[in-house]
């Protein structure tokens, strides 16, 4: 290869990146909806009330990140019941739309997850419960295909690594994290994941919320993938994320993202504020696909620090479902190049 071609491909591979960045940055510029009032001070941002003579040099991100934190701490248990309808625009083919309801019960140490799609064509549906002492799975693929497991823990939040445990939606899933999963706030997983180097840029208007706008550069797993992403935070609510944006470039120019944003909130109880409707979207395009999906999430119920009766988290295996491997035994089989992880064969 010629010199200078050489040393053109070199100088272009490393602009790309930089000037994707520079754009993500530069594109919340276009979403605001009018002049914000200028930033609150570390010390009214409990508040949310904003000051003149307050900067964004004057946030110290410690005390914001702790204010994300006591939003959601006062929940102690709950029961939830969501609604997502998410739609695929394939290209060249008819949109796709399918309904899932997921209904939540958590009393802080046990918890019991029902999803079900909605399509009376459909047979699918997953029933986990953790009772204090074992996870129960129960799912149903297909008519009369039944599958279940058995794992053995001392705690909830052993198991919550191998899970999908709570809730799809990340809005709605951040403040109840601690609640449902023993997982660490959000806030928190920011302060101590300084590989995130967060930024402040700003205020911007997500849906009519004033919001501090935060620059994430998470350190990827990949090193073909660079990942940016912004969290837009809204003091009026408690400092819970009101707009979340993840966007990956791989080496190879293909790029794949997803944004969540918050339309509409509930405040059941002091100390929280949830959303109570979401969107989602999320996008996949190289050179030679192109992708687009996209979801709503609606809280259409929820009640939290209520009694859940004791039988909520019991479940039975029926007699006519065949075992396979629980979630943590089926990674510890995958570690060792078996197959994706079931006793007699997984679901198929």
């Amino acid at each position: 290869m010629p010199v200078r071609l050489s040393t053109a491909l070199v100088f272009l591979l490393l602009l790309v990146p930089a000037g994707m960045l520079g754009y993500f940055v530069a594109s919340g510029a276009s979403e605001q909806e009018s002049t914000l009032p200028p930033a609150p001070t570390a010390s009214n941002l409990h508040a949310g009330a904003a000051s003149p003579a307050a900067s964004i040099a004057d946030i110290d991100l410690d005390t914001l990140f702790d204010r994300m934190n006591e939003n959601g701490a006062a929940v102690r248990s709950g029961h939830l019941l969501l609604r997502t309808e998410r739609t695929s625009f394939p290209p060249g083919r008819d949109p796709t739309t399918e309904i899932l309801e997921e209904e939540i019960w958590f009393d802080g140490t046990r918890v019991r997850i029902e999803r079900r799609d909605t399509d009376p064509h459909s047979e699918y549906s997953v029933t986990s419960a953790f009772d204090g002492q074992q996870l129960t799975e129960i799912r149903t693929t297909r008519p009369q295909r039944l599958y279940a497991s058995v794992s053995e823990a001392a705690d909830l939040g052993e198991l919550a690594p191998y899970l999908d445990f709570g809730i799809g939606d990340l809005l709605i899933r951040w403040p109840l994290t601690p609640a449902i999963s023993h997982g660490e706030p959000h806030g928190a997983r920011l302060a101590t994941r300084r590989v995130w180097l967060p930024r402040l840029l700003g205020e911007e208007r997500v849906v009519g919320l004033s919001c501090l706008r935060l620059l994430l550069l998470p350190q990827s797993k990949d090193p073909e993938v660079t990942t940016y992403e912004s969290l837009w935070i809204a003091p009026d609510r408690a400092h819970a994320a009101a707009k979340f944006e993840r966007h990956n470039i791989c080496s190879n120019l293909f790029t794949y993202g997803d944004v969540w944003q918050a339309e509409e909130w509930i405040h059941p109880i002091e100390g929280l504020w949830l959303p109570s409707v979401t969107a989602w979207r999320r996008y996949e395009q190289g050179s030679t696909s192109e992708n687009t999906h996209c979801g709503r999430t609606e809280i259409i119920s929820a009640e939290f620090n209520v009694a859940i009766p004791d039988d909520v988290f019991h479940l039975d295996v029926p007699e006519n479902a065949e075992l396979i491997a629980g979630p943590r035994e089926r990674e510890q089989w995958q570690g060792r190049g078996g197959r994706a992880g079931a006793v007699r064969g997984p679901p198929r």
